[in-house]
């Protein structure tokens, strides 16, 4: 990451991360998510948690995409179509909420500390705080899915580093 893009102006983009409170410190630019982890994370919650709402996520998340892969140049939905899909994706997020509930806030005598969620209630609390940066690349033309590009191409400066020792 260069400095320009970590201080870039008001309202540019942001290259696609993980969820990582730190970035948010950057306000002059928006804020983008990699969508390949919520995919994998989706993945596990379906298959490991038996969540319904995770099986949904995954197709709508890659509807979108393929829809805005599908608009050409430039990659971004029309404001109708970015309405309707941010729909769809709040709905699921309703629908995941009665799925999987908060936990239950009453705590043990001495008992400290947070209370403990499941790792798809983890998943749904981020996919509703981060809504607008999961949803991103609908709107903003240069905004892509993935980081995976920019991770692989990390991947292999690092491990050169390591073989030249």
């Amino acid at each position: 990451m260069t400095i320009g893009q970590i201080f870039a102006p008001a309202k540019s983009a942001f290259p696609p991360s993980m969820v990582v409170k730190p970035y948010y410190y950057y306000t002059r630019c928006l804020h983008a998510l990699c969508n390949a982890h919520p995919l994998r994370e989706l993945e596990r919650a379906f298959e490991q948690d038996k969540q319904p709402w995770a099986q949904a996520m995954p197709d709508l998340l890659l509807e979108i995409l393929k829809n805005v892969r599908a608009q050409g140049e430039p990659n971004a939905l029309s404001a109708e179509k970015a309405r309707y899909y941010t729909e769809c994706y709040r709905n699921l997020l309703k629908q995941a909420e009665t799925e999987c509930p908060p936990p239950d806030k009453t705590r043990q005598p001495g008992q400290r500390g947070r209370v403990k969620r499941s790792k798809a209630r983890k998943l749904l609390e981020r996919l509703q705080l981060f809504e607008q940066d999961v949803l991103r690349l609908m709107t903003n033309p240069i905004v892509p899915f993935t980081n995976n590009q920019g991770e692989n191409a990390i991947r292999m400066t690092k491990g050169h580093q390591k073989i030249a020792g």
